[in-house]
């Protein structure tokens, strides 16, 4: 018998393969469990050299892999020097004065940027924020503010100069003019949404390479304090940005530094999806990024936008706008193409579709490509799904379609998503129960920068479905939380699924990679309410020792 280099006790060990928490403990040698059982039996494997830690009621278990957040955009969020408190702001006068007093403590930086507004907060009848504000007080410096959705941009002149939107939105035909909306006289208000937006945020802000490679790892150590040993990153980057974009977290790997496990998913943009180059450009990479702890696991694109600014595409018209349901990016018989050729060549999908008419379209890709395709190793996904018909509920198990869920965004539409959808959407939003009762594979994530990455805030909006204030989102949709088990094993098991990586991480089993989080309480024990106050006491990652409290 092998001595163990590290074993756990507790009275509470979930193995994310039962539903119930057991009484035992894990061995591990290097960076594998060697065994999960009882006490009487781990007990064997502590030798002279063995670290041996007794959690005594703490919970062990899986460490969570976030299914469905973005490297650069958290990294740059939550370790960047930023405007902050932007996500508690309700008018765009205080975005402004936020802004206002971010400058005049940090007088020598280059340009202001932040995240976190939103048009929920400001009130049903806001405006659009335009360059104007932000003029008033920063006619120079270049002023970038993106939505919390990521969705959205505002930018002062000095900013969509500097960035050249203009040039961009010249070069690139397909972009809608709605997105980009412009004065009488022509020029840009300084507002932009979805295509447009993403340009000027994240390619023109610059950030020098050691600025880049610090703030990933900043974030994999806020991931390791979470107990988040995953990281599916749906960053969706095109070919020719994935070297430079995972230069650093590539250097670390080469290295045998790299403390968090990510799933990458570069992307195809819907506008180009007509063709399949940019599916093709991406094949090289695959024997790049090859490691267990860094790796290609398919590719990211998008169907529609969002509710908020009626960009999601609906089935039916919008509520509060009947002049539109909100317009997909890409037809039908394209994606439905492209899917094909891309399960063909063996990449998995993951597909952003927030309304119920994109959802289906997803669906309908699916379907069609599994007429035509070996579907057995394939693992298409369908991201945040806010809004799905009762017709498509079924079709996710039928089709061994996975739907992603992110249960923060719970509470992101409280304010207006009653009167942008209706009464009877409204009622039948977040249909977490409902997908999941038909035996249906999932996935929990965050969508972090849009949220933080806190786990045990997440696993908090799952079973609860409350805001962390204690205030219900809806109280017509109290019946689609999941159940903890549940909402563990999306963040732990069905998320590794999800990515193809099941057979190695997800569940405490012997032979699989040593990735565990330890809870500072028993989450089985308390009252559901308490569980956003829990926290990570040790996290292992790949057999080591990451974080400890």
């Amino acid at each position: 018998m092998r001595m163990a280099d590290i074993v756990l006790f507790s009275e509470a060990v979930f193995d994310s393969v039962r539903d119930e928490p057991f009484a035992g403990g894990v061995a591990i040698c290097g960076d594998k469990i060697e065994f999960v059982g009882s006490r009487a039996v781990i007990s064997k494997f502590v030798g002279p050299n063995t670290r041996v830690f007794d959690f005594g009621s703490q919970l062990i278990m899986p460490g969570f892999c976030d299914s469905h957040a973005h490297l650069e955009g958290a990294s740059n969020r939550f370790c960047a020097l930023k405007v902050q408190g932007l996500d508690k702001t309700t008018s765009e006068a205080e975005c402004v004065e936020l802004a206002v007093e971010f400058y005049k403590q940090h007088p020598d930086v280059k340009r202001i940027t932040g995240m976190g507004w939103s048009l929920n907060d400001w009130g049903n009848d806001a405006p659009v924020p335009t360059k104007h504000s932000l003029d008033k007080y920063f006619p120079d410096i270049p002023v970038y503010l993106q939505s919390v959705d990521g969705h959205m941009c505002w930018l002062n002149s000095a900013a969509i100069e500097e960035c050249g939107e203009e040039e961009f939105l010249a070069s690139n035909p397909k972009i809608r003019p709605e997105w980009a909306p412009r004065e009488a006289d022509g020029s840009l208000v300084g507002f932009l949404r979805e295509g447009a937006s993403g340009y000027p945020f994240f390619y023109s802000i610059k950030v020098t390479p050691e600025e880049f490679a610090q703030y990933y790892r900043e974030l994999i150590g806020m991931c390791s304090a979470y107990g988040i040993t995953g990281f599916i990153d749906a960053s969706m980057q095109p070919a020719e940005t994935i070297a430079a974009f995972y230069a650093p977290v590539k250097a670390l790997d080469n290295n045998g530094r790299l403390d968090l496990r990510i799933h990458m998913y570069p992307g195809v943009r819907p506008a180009d999806m007509a063709s399949m180059d940019g599916v093709r450009a991406i094949l090289p990479y695959l024997d790049l990024y090859t490691s267990d702890m860094l790796h290609i696991s398919g590719i990211k694109s998008q169907i529609d936008g969002i509710t908020e600014s009626r960009t999601g595409a609906m089935l039916a018209p919008y509520a509060s706008d009947p002049s539109t349901k909100g317009e997909p990016m890409v037809e039908p018989e394209v994606i439905n193409r492209w899917m094909e050729q891309t399960n063909a060549l063996g990449f998995s999908t993951k597909l952003h579709c927030i309304g119920d008419y994109a959802v289906r379209m997803a669906l309908d890709a699916f379907e069609a490509a599994g007429k035509v395709c070996d579907m057995s190793d394939i693992r298409n996904c369908v991201e945040h799904l806010e809004n799905v018909d009762d017709a498509d509920v079924p079709r996710f198990a039928q089709l061994g379609a996975i739907a992603s869920f992110q249960p923060a965004h719970v509470v992101l539409g409280k304010g207006f998503a009653e009167q942008n959808l209706g009464m009877e959407r409204f009622k039948r939003e977040f249909r977490w129960r409902d997908i999941v009762r038909t035996g249906a594979h999932y996935a929990l994530g965050t969508d972090a920068p849009v949220v933080s990455l806190d786990p045990f805030v997440t696993i908090y909006n799952a079973v609860t479905r409350l805001d962390v204030d204690g205030s219900q989102y809806s109280p017509y949709t109290a019946d689609q939380c999941l159940t903890l088990a549940e909402t563990l094993k999306g963040y732990t098991v069905e998320a590794n699924y999800s990515c193809r990586f099941e057979h190695k991480c997800g569940t405490l089993e012997a032979g699989k990679y040593a990735d565990i989080v330890v809870w500072d309480k028993n989450p089985f024990d308390i009252a559901p309410e308490e569980i956003k106050d829990c926290c990570a006491v040790m996290t292992i990652s790949n057999g080591r020792i990451v974080y400890q409290r």
